[in-house]
C-alpha cells in the first residue's frame, strides 16, 4: 500500500487526467474514513500523511469536478487537532491556491478559523485533551489555522491580510511564513521584517560561534 501511494505521488505528472482524477477520488474516500485501510497501514496518522501528500501531487492534473470535491472536503472535514496532520493539510491548501473557492466555502473557512480563535491552545502542547480525538476536536491546530488565514487574506479579506502584515512586521516568523508571497510588500513593512530577520540571524551566528546553536533551530 505504501509503495503504491508513493508511486502515484512521485509520478503524478505522468498520469493521464482520468487516472489522476480516479486516484484523487480514492484519496478523498480514504481521508473521509481512514479506518477503512487501517488494517493495511496500521496507522491513521500514516494514512493522512501519505494520502494527503498524494492528493497534493495530483492537484495540478484535476478537473473542475475533482477540484470542487477537494475544496468541499477540506471545508467540511472534522477539525484537525494533530499538528503533523494539520501541517499536511495546510500544505495542500497552499498548493490549491486562493482561486476557485465559492462564497459558501470561504464562509466555511471563516467558521473553522473562528473556532480556533475562540480558544487559546496551551503553550508548547500538541497533544489532544484527554478523551478527545480528531473526530471530536473543537478547532484546527495552528498550522492549518494559518493556512486558512492565508486563504482568506488572498481571497480578499483585507483585514486578515493587514493583520498578517502587522504580525510579520512585529517579528512573527509564523505570520511571515503564512503570507508566503511577499511581492508588493510595502517598503516600511519590508524594512521592519528585514530588521527582525537580521537580528535573529546575528543571534544564531553568535550562538553557533559559542557552540550553543541547536540543530534544526529556526
Amino acid at each position: 500500500m505504501a509503495s503504491d501511494i508513493r508511486l502515484v505521488t512521485t509520478g503524478a505528472d505522468l498520469l493521464s487526467d482520468s487516472d489522476a482524477e480516479r486516484h484523487a477520488a480514492w484519496a478523498l474516500t480514504v481521508l473521509e474514513e481512514p479506518a477503512r485501510i487501517q488494517p493495511l497501514t496500521q496507522s491513521v496518522p500514516w494514512t493522512y500523511r501519505y494520502v494527503v501528500e498524494m492528493l497534493r501531487s495530483l492537484w495540478p492534473r484535476l478537473g473542475p469536478e475533482a477540484t470542487e470535491a477537494t475544496r468541499s472536503f477540506l471545508i467540511e472535514m472534522p477539525y484537525r487537532a494533530n499538528q503533523l496532520i494539520a501541517e499536511k493539510f495546510a500544505r495542500l491548501v497552499h498548493t490549491m491556491g486562493s482561486s476557485g473557492w465559492t462564497e459558501h466555502q470561504i464562509g466555511g473557512d471563516q467558521r473553522r478559523l473562528a473556532a480556533m480563535e475562540a480558544e487559546v491552545d496551551e503553550p508548547g502542547s500538541d497533544a489532544l485533551p484527554h478523551g478527545q480525538s480528531e473526530r471530536t476536536a473543537e478547532h484546527d491546530k495552528q498550522a492549518l489555522a494559518d493556512g486558512w488565514r492565508w486563504l482568506l487574506s488572498e481571497a480578499g479579506d483585507e483585514t486578515r491580510k493587514q493583520q498578517l502584515l502587522l504580525e510579520a512586521a512585529e517579528g512573527s516568523r509564523e505570520a511571515l511564513l503564512t503570507i508566503g508571497n511577499l511581492d508588493g510588500l510595502a517598503a516600511d513593512v519590508a524594512g521592519r521584517i528585514i530588521g527582525h530577520l537580521s537580528r535573529a540571524l546575528a543571534v544564531q551566528r553568535e550562538e553557533a560561534a559559542e557552540g550553543r546553536a541547536e540543530i534544526g533551530a529556526p
